[in-house]
């Protein structure tokens, strides 16, 4: 359970339900006000009822998120830290200037995130518990995060280096490559990818992201082939990464913006900076869950806790 808790921001499932399945039944004693949800025609439903079922459906997401909010708080409090109101605000605006990078109006951010909190059935309330947790974890976290020349040069590299936009067919024999390098002569190079790329981005005529010097995740190989290529149309002889081998097709070449390394360095700084204090954030509140002693009274949330850390079963 511990090496489970819910990180994300946008994945717990906040509680909204509509539904039978709660009557008293006939000729039962009446529960005492303070645990009756409803009546109904005078008869009571029953507010343990209603949170089994909710518990039963929704409960464990959210009760990680508030396991998380308290260790973060002991820590807090064992450190002698403290958030303001105005800590947490400039948490929550700088998390939706992450969640919604492309969206620059404060107020359509706010409605945005109204949207995706309504699709992930999950609250203000809720959102708010885990913008203050996030607060408390970045000061307990500190900011004194070096970012060294090499690495901003890195990023600068990365963000507006020129960069290749290349279709690719994958396939698993030198043979079967011929054949698509030939075919691909004369053939449209997305269909071909449909057909013969084992590849997921064949489902997408083999279209990849644009490639750069610094597209690190792409295989060496396949990168220097598609920065090597430099009139669209081009088509690449085959070239194999391990037992794999794959034919490239240039669609187009990404030239670097006209940015200055000087211009941006401060802004490619605070970024970095950022960057190291999420991964610091992040860090902190794993290591708090796998020290901490957690217990769930709740039967229905020990038993789905004990239950989401069972190891699968080995395939047969």
């Amino acid at each position: 359970m511990k090496k489970r808790i819910v990180l994300s921001i946008v994945a717990v499932l906040g509680v909204s339900f509509l539904g039978g399945g709660l009557w008293a039944q006939e000729g039962q004693p009446s529960a005492p006000a303070a645990n009756v949800m409803a009546y109904v025609n005078g008869k009571p439903v029953a507010m343990d009822r209603l949170h089994e079922l909710l518990v039963g459906a929704y409960g464990l997401p959210i009760a990680q998120q508030l396991v998380a909010s308290e260790l973060a708080s002991q820590e807090a409090r064992l450190k002698g830290v403290s958030v303001t109101e105005q800590d947490i605000r400039a948490e929550h605006d700088l998390t939706l200037k992450e969640t919604f990078p492309q969206e620059t109006n404060p107020e359509q951010r706010e409605r945005m995130l109204d949207t995706l909190l309504r699709q992930r059935n999950m609250g203000r309330n809720l959102w708010q518990v885990i913008m203050a947790r996030n607060a408390l974890l970045r000061k307990l976290a500190g900011n004194d995060f070096d970012v060294s020349e090499s690495e901003l040069k890195v990023e600068f590299g990365r963000r507006y280096e020129r960069k290749a936009v290349i279709r690719h067919i994958q396939v698993q024999t030198a043979a079967e490559a011929q054949k698509v390098y030939d075919l691909a002569q004369k053939g449209d190079f997305a269909a071909l990818a449909t057909k013969y790329s084992i590849h997921p981005s064949g489902q997408n005529g083999g279209l990849l992201p644009p490639i750069g010097a610094g597209t690190s995740q792409v295989n060496p190989a396949l990168r220097q082939a598609a920065l090597a290529m430099s009139r669209p149309g081009e088509i690449s002889h085959p070239v194999q990464t391990g037992t794999s081998f794959h034919v490239l097709k240039l669609e187009r070449i990404e030239e670097p913006s006209n940015v200055n390394f000087a211009d941006v360095k401060d802004k490619l700084a605070a970024d970095l900076r950022e960057q190291k204090a999420r991964t610091a954030v992040n860090q902190l509140l794993a290591k708090l869950v796998a020290e901490a002693k957690i217990q769930y009274v709740d039967r229905q949330l020990r038993d789905q806790a004990e239950k989401a850390v069972q190891p699968a079963e080995t395939p047969r």
